[in-house]
């Protein structure tokens, strides 16, 4: 496989969700994490969590006006949190299948297409 292809050190993703009957939009940005997230359907959610905050390399999340630091506490905390959230749109396009916050960001993961570069 030709990896100058790929964009290895991560790519944006922008996820509208649907959460208490608000809608928000978060930005992520996303390394690949290869094969094994694609049977995240079979995973517990501490596993989906575990495969969200190996995934998640940066975000856009605020506490008020104040960056949240992308640690690995915060992923685990945040991430556990906003997982169930449904999924409204992906990089601006409604999703093919109903889907939660975490299935989107493992499913943008184990996919190299999300990582081609232009």
């Amino acid at each position: 496989m030709d990896v100058s292809k790929y964009a290895l050190d991560g790519e944006w993703i922008e996820i509208e969700v649907v959460s208490d009957r608000m809608v928000e939009l978060f930005r992520f940005k996303v390394q690949p994490i290869g094969s094994t997230g694609f049977m995240a359907a079979s995973k517990s959610p501490d596993e989906v969590t575990t495969l969200c905050v190996e995934a998640v390399i940066d975000w856009n999340l605020t506490t008020g006006e104040e960056p949240l630091p992308c640690n690995a506490e915060n992923k685990r905390f945040y991430l556990s949190r906003f997982a169930t959230y449904m999924v409204k749109t992906m990089n601006g396009k409604p999703p093919a299948q109903a889907m939660n916050l975490a299935g989107a960001i493992v499913g943008f993961a184990a996919s190299p297409d999300s990582f081609l570069k232009n």
